[in-house]
């Protein structure tokens, strides 16, 4: 099955760096690890899966805060930002799996809780709904799916900046050229219908509500801006995002902009529902 992952361009050390730094900023955003309605009835899990993990940090952050919770698996389609399994805390254990396909058979309905953050540039539109159905599979019943992402249409700049509304189209274009849904987060609610979950909330956190954030923030997104970018060259880009070059010539006057006081901001949509007894 093709990758269409596209934000390994700055290497294995810089983008786990990269991963471990925005994980971190959105539990400071969302000032959770989980929705409050699904901490106050899973007091009793047993056993918790998230997918996508990455370098698994926020699994070691669920270690720590929930120290009742033995069994704690990732999976992400790649090892190769995994930390050394010797180094994991007891309880923790990561795993090789693409979530577009079915978890083995074992797997199925072993989870109270099963999250995931940032398949934004992971998945295609027609990833989405057999992503949520293996999803789903691994939940027991009464057991939560917690989906958070990001998307196009909460990225902004103060002030406006036609440099910064170059970037997003050019992104844009790239992410329809790869077969992504440029709206996915906001298809979200349907798919969690589709797949048979209930009790379905949601909530739209937002960087601009945190201002003693907004240092980390705009620094972090001009790099994952950069790698989407220079990931999007590496598959034969788009009208104007051929080569290095023309990610330099995009990203330059952001930079300058940022010098001179531009701030970058955006929001992730968390949406959880929960499987039927």
């Amino acid at each position: 099955m093709e990758k269409t992952y596209s934000l390994g361009s700055e290497g294995i050390q810089q983008e786990s760096e990269r991963l471990n730094l925005g994980i971190d900023l959105l539990n400071d955003i969302f000032q959770s690890l989980l929705p409050p309605e699904v901490e106050e009835t899973q007091a009793s899990a047993s056993a918790v899966a998230d997918v996508g993990t990455g370098t698994g940090v926020w699994l070691l952050h669920m270690r720590a805060a929930y120290p009742q919770i033995t069994t704690m698996d990732g999976f992400d389609l790649s090892a190769e930002k995994y930390p050394a399994l010797d180094t994991l805390p007891n309880g923790v254990r990561l795993h090789v799996h693409d979530v577009r396909t079915p978890f083995p058979a074992e797997l199925h309905g072993k989870y109270d809780i099963v999250h995931t953050r940032l398949l934004m540039y992971a998945l295609t539109a027609a990833n989405w709904p057999p992503a949520i159905e293996n999803l789903v599979s691994l939940l027991r019943p009464n057991g939560w799916l917690v989906c958070e992402d990001v998307g196009y249409q909460t990225w902004t700049s103060i002030p406006a900046s036609e440099a910064y509304a170059r970037f997003l189209r050019l992104d844009m274009a790239a992410s329809e050229a790869a077969g992504r849904d440029l709206t996915f987060s906001h298809r979200f609610p349907s798919l969690f219908r589709s797949a048979g979950l209930q009790s379905r909330d949601e909530r739209t956190y937002f960087s601009w509500d945190h201002p003693d954030l907004q240092e980390s923030v705009t620094p972090l997104m001009m790099r994952l801006h950069e790698s989407s970018m220079k990931g999007a060259i590496v598959r034969g880009g788009v009208e104007g995002l051929r080569n290095e070059d023309d990610v330099e010539e995009v990203m330059r006057p952001i930079r300058k902009q940022i010098q001179e006081g531009l701030r970058l901001g955006f929001g992730i949509r968390r949406v959880w529902g929960r499987k039927g007894g």
